[in-house]
């Protein structure tokens, strides 16, 4: 929000006219327009970068924002930009390149494939449409670019349904899809929002109330969240409902004061602002079903702060010499120390994806993840991977042991044992760093069965206090019951370990381990 806010106040007070509000439109659509192209790219099976094993269904583009829901968003603002630009052109030629750019833009908008944005961009061209019919901008020979571009959104659309992918527009309006899903993960988000009202469960944390509230169903497929695909809900369960209504009545305040005279003739051109309206207010409706990043979110505050800026009222207010000079310096100061710790923050997730292939690659290497969070120890992410690459670094040690001369055998157990004391801190400082984080603890517990069957006892009870410290925060665990089944196992407890494996079965099927447990428990 530091940022959201810094961008808001720049472009308020760059925006002095309609002059530069026209160029920022612009600026907006050339960027849209060059990501569409990238997405078409990506759809005509053209992308030069490897980009993985992707979490959603093939044929659906997501440009460079790596997620087709965020990616459609944003192109929210282009779909109606450009047509604005292109209404409020008077050359020939640029009226054409603004109604090229808005093909692109619309070509790349339906091939997503994501029912929000497609919702949110209806609303948007519609009201656009009102917009300008009202401001008495619209002209017969936009009537044939109109056409143009509608036609090429729907060209896509049969390309796509010739090649039976299965993501055709009919399929995906009438499937439900992830909509059960979003049900489970907003009703998780409202259980979370009346558990604590008025704070919140702090910034960037819905992963805490979905764990504790999730639906049974959402147990059982074993799906986690991290983000309540649905802004509102986002923002009262992690700011509370005092910011909530704080965002959203800013947001509400600036599209209230700023329609006058955008839905009714006025003197000078009103296009580009009614286009930020429109597309502010068909971002917003997208906002219900998707989650916020901030590359999709600063379009929205940009939009904002321009549609304010002639509402703005002027000062001016020369200082004195020595306060200029101290304002002076303390800007540069700021944006070198936000260039530094933006520098930082690229530096900190390079060692973290380093850690997490070398992770992938059976060479686990816990100094990269430590590397990364002392750049940024705010990231819990990165203190995960240090517990993951400590524990896959104990069990390569444990393995040694087991391969080891009977000359060796003491140095390598040594070895060993001194891995599990750093995989054990790591896990305890995780814990330390983030309470109500579940998956800290699953971790931990694996740790401490490990030590327990290969070490030493002792730790099987560890493990089984540490299971219990996790069943607060997330008492729907399956992946927790698991590892204390194991530890009641190995403690000789047969009839309670096999209650607890039945219990993570029941709520997770699909868990494998458990199964093969379960089985070796019962003489298998």
């Amino acid at each position: 929000f530091v940022g959201y806010g810094l961008a808001y106040f720049f472009t308020a007070q760059l925006v002095d006219g309609r002059r530069r509000a026209r160029t920022l439109a612009q600026s907006m659509t050339v960027t849209s327009t060059i990501i569409a192209l990238y997405g078409l790219l990506q759809y005509a099976g053209r992308d030069f970068n490897y980009w993985g094993t992707l979490p959603f269904e093939t044929g659906r583009v997501f440009s460079t924002f790596g997620n087709p829901i965020v990616f459609g968003g944003v192109l929210v603002f282009g779909l109606v930009l450009a047509p604005a630009l292109a209404t409020g052109e008077r050359s020939k030629w640029g009226r054409a390149v603004w109604w090229v750019c808005a093909g692109v833009i619309a070509a790349a908008w339906v091939v997503t494939f994501t029912r929000s944005a497609w919702i949110g961009g209806l609303v948007a061209l519609v009201t656009l449409g009102i917009a300008l019919q009202l401001q008495g901008r619209w002209k017969r020979a936009d009537l044939l670019p109109v056409g143009a571009v509608a036609l090429l959104a729907l060209l896509a659309l049969i390309r796509r349904g010739s090649e039976g992918v299965g993501t055709g527009l009919i399929e995906r309006l009438l499937t439900p899809g992830s909509v059960l899903t979003r049900w489970e993960t907003w009703q998780a988000g409202l259980e979370g929002i009346l558990a604590r009202p008025l704070t919140g469960w702090g910034p960037d944390t819905f992963l805490f109330p979905y764990a504790r509230f999730r639906p049974e169903s959402a147990v059982a497929t074993g799906a986690m969240a991290d983000n309540a695909h649905n802004y509102p809900i986002q923002i009262a369960a992690t700011l509370g409902i005092p910011g909530l209504l704080l965002v959203y009545g800013f947001f509400g305040a600036v599209l209230v004061r700023t329609a006058r005279g955008l839905f009714s003739k006025s003197s000078g051109d009103r296009t580009v602002s009614a286009a930020l309206w429109c597309g502010a207010l068909g971002f917003l409706i997208h906002m219900l079903f998707s989650p916020s990043t901030p590359g999709s979110m600063l379009y929205l505050w940009i939009a904002l702060a321009i549609l304010v800026a002639p509402l703005r009222s002027v000062r001016e207010a020369v200082p004195a010499a020595t306060v200029a000079r101290a304002m002076s310096v303390t800007a540069v100061v700021l944006a070198a120390a936000g260039l530094w710790w933006s520098t930082t923050l690229l530096t900190a997730d390079n060692r973290y994806l380093s850690a997490a292939n070398a992770s992938a690659s059976r060479t686990p290497d816990p100094a990269l993840a430590e590397g990364a969070a002392r750049l940024n120890p705010l990231s819990t992410e990165y203190r995960v991977g240090i517990v993951r690459d400590a524990k896959a670094v104990f069990a390569a040690r444990l393995a040694e042991v087991d391969t080891s001369p009977d000359t060796e055998r003491a140095s390598r157990l040594q070895a060993a044992s001194d891995a599990f004391v750093e995989a054990e801190e790591a896990g305890e400082t995780l814990a330390a760093f983030a309470p109500s984080f579940p998956a800290g603890y699953v971790e931990l517990a694996q740790v401490y069965n490990t030590a327990g069957v290969a070490l030493d006892g002792t730790y099987l009870e560890s493990a089984v206090a540490t299971v219990e410290r996790g069943l607060v925060h997330d008492p729907k665990s399956a992946l927790l019951r698991g590892q204390l089944g194991f530890a009641y196992s190995a403690l000789g407890m047969e009839d309670e370990a096999e209650a607890i494996f039945l219990e993570a079965l029941e709520l997770d099927p699909s868990l494998t381990q458990v199964e093969t447990w379960l089985h070796q428990l019962r003489g298998g």
